[in-house]
């Protein structure tokens, strides 16, 4: 197969998988962990791209920027799915209409975000060269950290809200801290899949693999120690009386359900 249709293959499912699973990262599916590899098929669409010696850097910088919007607004279409019903309820657009502006719209938001933490250190980083991993990883928290939203949110603090004990890490380190343990998932197990990088550089992956997994488990006992605090002295403070007097509200609730100003609905409701 020709390297080109093989690469342009790859893209076709590769992008979509990872729209889907952003899209899932999101609060109300409790699939909060997905965060952990929702990235690999994008990062390796980035990484092939950035690989290709016959494209221009320019080339390369549009072409990943089209990947990461496409990614992006499937994934905005799924997890922001109250944009989609506000902009169909509230706005009166038609369905298809109100998936498009969360496709388009609020897609390109995420999808600039993503384009310049992941794509942008590959300009400068070659993606097999293992000493650049934390790098990128440091870049990645940088962008997530301080990227302008129209809503306050990060990678690290969706992935990390399905995990109570490492999320009050972020006492230490601020909710945009947690988007280390993120993508430092999600570059590793991208290295791990080369077999190239696994035979150049096995030993310092293995070393970047441990010290991960020591920082998330730190995390996790500072988590768990801090719950344990607040059950003592939730406990001590139970065998405390609290005296309640009366409680005289000052309007009737009769007239409230007669008031002729409201509507019958909401007399019916009161």
């Amino acid at each position: 197969m020709n390297p080109s249709n093989s690469f342009k293959t790859k893209a076709w499912w590769a992008i979509p998988s990872s729209g889907i699973l952003i899209g899932l990262n999101a609060p109300g599916f409790g699939t909060q962990w997905i965060g952990f590899l929702a990235l690999i098929p994008l990062l390796l669409v980035l990484e092939n791209t950035f690989s290709d010696p016959l494209h221009s850097t320019k080339r390369k910088l549009l072409q990943t920027l089209v990947f990461c919007w496409m990614a992006a607004g499937l994934g905005s279409s799924i997890g922001a799915y109250w944009i989609t019903h506000s902009s169909h309820v509230f706005g009166h657009l038609p369905w298809l209409v109100a998936t498009g502006v969360a496709f388009i719209g609020y897609g390109f938001e995420v999808g600039l975000l993503l384009w310049l933490s992941l794509a942008g250190p590959l300009v400068f980083i070659r993606h097999d060269h293992l000493w650049g991993l934390p790098l990128r990883i440091f870049w990645f928290v940088v962008v997530d950290a301080n990227a302008p939203r129209l809503i306050d949110w990060n990678f690290g603090g969706l992935t990390l809200s399905g995990f109570p004990l490492v999320e009050q890490s972020a006492d230490l380190i601020g909710s945009s801290g947690l988007s280390l343990f993120m993508v430092s998932s999600n570059l590793l197990l991208v290295a791990w899949s080369s077999s190239k990088t696994r035979r150049n550089s096995f030993k310092m992956l293995t070393r970047l693999s441990l010290i991960f997994m020591f920082l998330f488990l730190a995390a996790a006992g500072y988590g768990y120690l801090k719950k344990a605090t607040l059950l003592k002295s939730s406990s001590e403070n139970s065998f405390q009386k609290v005296w309640i007097g009366a409680v005289q509200p000052n309007f009737s609730l009769q007239d409230l359900a007669s008031n002729p100003e409201l509507a019958h609905s909401e007399r019916k409701q009161n």
